[in-house]
């Protein structure tokens, strides 16, 4: 049997341990969460600079689509207006 020293010893060992594993776990959380909170904050310029670029782009495109919309409305408008030819 053990003698109640020894079980002392790994009781504290294992208390030791926990501890010790809490503490890094709680160093790489906060080393984490720091460093993605930096990444954050270096790339919110960049990621709202092509966010609008990107909704400029959108918007011209639409605008596009809808001035080639209008245009061949118009086409068909004028095309079926005009008279055809008498043979």
């Amino acid at each position: 049997m053990s003698d109640p020293l020894e079980i002392a010893r790994r009781e504290s060992s294992v208390l030791r341990i926990s501890v010790r594993t809490a503490a890094i776990m709680l160093g790489f959380t906060l080393v984490f969460t720091a460093l993605m909170a930096g990444t954050y904050k270096l790339t919110e310029p960049l990621v709202a600079a092509s966010a609008a670029a990107e909704k400029l782009r959108h918007h011209r495109l639409k605008c596009h689509q809808l001035k080639c919309h209008q245009l061949k409305c118009h086409r068909l408008k004028c095309h079926q207006q005009e008279k055809p030819l008498l043979k």
